[in-house]
């Protein structure tokens, strides 16, 4: 079997296929820079295959010509991905005689596409999953094999629901592989298309909070949906004059009423901004390019008052 995959999820479902002896190569993105050092540095699964002694192959494009060759060269029964981040096109799919599989981290058709961890959270949803899936033409929308139901935890930002995610859908996507390898049945379930959504790719601009046009609670998921990136920001305008962006780590909604936009309080327990409805109470901060701190910590150094205005930032 082949590997495909990228990040840290799928560098962890790596090492559990490996564990089980279902996997003979992997396949991931070329090193990128991805630090202000300037190196570049090899993914996540590219660090799993070289320590496993896997044959590694990384390509940005796998529908390439040499990459459809070295996919053939192993001859493998079925493909299996996770976080890949390429299509693969018919010449690839057709490339094993079992197919393909992928994880995909909701419970299918719900949340299809790149971001369902981020927009099950935003959208405030009690529960998501990880559903195994075989990989078709059309993207997310394979027959379900397996799935493992996860509950959205009140505290759950993107990458402790990730973190359960991968805890819940490693095993089950290792249990599937090991079925079919075994050449047993495996009956998959057809998704309905009435019931899909779509999990649209997050833009660096949709953590810029606007607390005046915006309910709290939606702020607050926000925050914890588009944590770690690209995180959330407000600008705070002062009436001396005085205005910093603030990067939001952490915030809880609170019922209250006050000209949406207007900062309520500042103290120690954090900084209370009116919304549209509710009120967003921001406990832990971080100046860009600076230290996360709690609410206390950083009102020590930036003075913030009641009749101060959180602003989106330009």
């Amino acid at each position: 079997m082949i590997f495909l995959g990228s990040d840290d999820a799928a560098a962890a479902c790596l090492a559990a296929l490996c564990d089980a002896r279902l996997v003979t190569a992997a396949f991931t993105p070329a090193p990128k820079v991805r630090s202000r050092r300037g190196a570049a540095e090899a993914t996540p699964v590219a660090d799993v295959a070289r320590a496993r002694g896997l044959r590694l192959v990384e390509t940005d494009d796998v529908n390439a010509g040499p990459a459809v060759a070295a996919i053939r060269e192993e001859a493998p029964r079925l493909l299996i991905v996770v976080s890949f981040g390429q299509f693969l096109r018919r010449p690839v799919r057709e490339s094993a005689p079992l197919g393909g599989i992928n994880l995909h981290y909701s419970l299918l058709p719900r949340w299809r596409g790149a971001a369902p961890v981020q927009r099950a959270i935003e959208a405030g949803d009690a529960e998501t999953g990880a559903s195994v899936q075989r990989v078709s033409s059309r993207l997310d929308e394979g027959d379900v094999l397996g799935e493992a139901r996860v509950p959205i935890a009140p505290g759950d930002d993107t990458a402790t629901l990730r973190a359960k995610l991968t805890a819940a859908g490693a095993p089950l996507l290792v249990s599937v592989a090991r079925r079919l390898a075994a050449g047993e049945f495996v009956a998959g379930r057809e998704q309905d298309d009435a019931h899909a959504t779509w999990a649209r790719p997050v833009a660096k601009e949709e953590g810029d909070l606007d607390p005046a046009t915006t309910d709290a609670a939606l702020c607050e998921r926000r925050v914890r949906a588009f944590e770690p990136w690209p995180r959330c920001r407000v600008r705070i305008a002062c009436a001396d004059g005085r205005e910093e962006t603030l990067v939001v780590r952490a915030a809880r909604a609170e019922p209250g009423a006050a000209a949406p936009g207007t900062v309520v309080a500042a103290g120690p327990d954090g900084i209370r901004i009116a919304c549209a409805t509710g009120v967003l109470v921001v406990t832990r901060v971080q100046r860009p390019g600076g230290k996360d701190m709690d609410a206390r910590a950083f009102l020590n150094g930036f003075r913030v008052v009641a009749g101060d205005r959180a602003v989106q930032p330009a």
